[in-house]
Parts: structure tokens; C-alpha cells; sequence
């Protein structure tokens, strides 16, 4: 997979994350898995799949075009040729690797909402 895939990243607002390095902790509304990374001062983010999924997480935290500043871009385990855009608004979207979106929605703080683990994970069609 190019590298291109992880250059992408979500700000986060609020309690799940914080401005500087720190971590993200976010459940994807309506699906059952989320995510928990750290990120440094270089941007660099790297964590797993929380909720009905594990594995790792990597990306980064920065400026994405078209999809504004603040905003992470992570690679998750179970979605071999996409990222993940997540923004600060409180939306993400599955990008593939040939630039189509796989699925999109919202995200809350892990610690406002617990995932149902009777849902699908996020990326299911």
C-alpha cells in the first residue's frame, strides 16, 4: 500500500482528543467499532480498533485537500485498501485506494457513547 494512503488525518474536538500530540478516542455512530490513537508532535498517530474489532490503527494528523485542516487520516486493520478521513465536524468517510468512498457518517467521543456491539463495523455494505 503507497504511503500517500496514510497522509491523511481527523481533528477531533472536544474530549476526544487534544490540540497538541495526545490521543483520539472515538466510536463511529450507528457501528459497533471505533478507534484509540495517540499522536505526536509530529503527527504521526498509532493505536487499535476499539469495540467489536482489534487491530492496529496508524495515519497522520494534519491538512487534507477538500477536506479542510485538522482532520486524521488512519489506516484501520480491517479495511486493507482504504483510510479513513475523519474530521473535525464530527464525520468521516472510507476512502479506497482508487478514490471511491466506501461508506460515511458521523462520530461521538468514546467516553459519550458506547458502541452496540449488535451492529455492523463501520466499512460493511
Amino acid at each position: 500500500m503507497r504511503a500517500s494512503l496514510f497522509a491523511c488525518a481527523a481533528v477531533l474536538a472536544g474530549s476526544a482528543f487534544s490540540a497538541q500530540a495526545g490521543t483520539l478516542n472515538i466510536v463511529f455512530d450507528g457501528f459497533c467499532d471505533g478507534v484509540d490513537v495517540s499522536f505526536g508532535s509530529n503527527g504521526v498517530a498509532f493505536g487499535s480498533e476499539t469495540g467489536c474489532l482489534s487491530g492496529p490503527a496508524v495515519g497522520t494528523k494534519g491538512s487534507v485537500k477538500g477536506q479542510g485542516k485538522g482532520t486524521y487520516s488512519l489506516h484501520l486493520d480491517h479495511i486493507s485498501n482504504g483510510i479513513y478521513v475523519i474530521r473535525p465536524n464530527h464525520t468521516w468517510t472510507i476512502y479506497l485506494s482508487d478514490g471511491s468512498d466506501l461508506a460515511d457518517g458521523t462520530w461521538s467521543a468514546a467516553n459519550e457513547v458506547k458502541p452496540d456491539a449488535n451492529l455492523p463495523h463501520s466499512g460493511q455494505r
